[in-house]
């Protein structure tokens, strides 16, 4: 086998690896990609900017910031969906806890000698 016959023939086996290989990627990606059918619970295992509940920007942010593990894929950001979850029921758990009820409000206004107004007229 001359020389430019060898190189070629390895060049054309390389690029038959890469294709199957962007091949394999590109069925996972759109997997990943495909949001939860209705009707049952067995959506995609990873949430994108495109399909988490967060919306893009939200997602991107807290993805950055660390608010639960994500990977990059290129220029795809990926996040378990479990994480994901966790992490916006923690954060409505806390939103409950940390409101201030009408009673301290009242108790803060009487203590300043500010008369709070009927619960009626709010």
């Amino acid at each position: 086998m001359s020389l430019e016959k060898s190189s070629a023939w390895r060049k054309e086996k390389a690029l038959a690896a890469a294709r199957r290989a962007l091949e394999a990627a590109l069925t996972l990606l759109s997997e990943a990609e495909e949001p939860p059918t209705k009707g049952t619970d067995s959506g995609p295992t990873f949430y994108t900017s495109a399909t988490s509940p967060l919306g893009r920007r939200l997602f991107l942010r807290l993805a950055r910031q660390g608010a639960f593990p994500s990977h990059r894929v290129g220029r795809l950001v990926l996040a378990k969906r479990e994480a994901v979850d966790a992490w916006i029921a923690a954060q409505s758990n806390q939103k409950r806890s940390a409101s201030t009820s009408t009673d301290e409000i009242d108790a803060l206004l009487r203590s300043n000698r500010i008369r709070p107004a009927s619960r009626k007229a709010r």
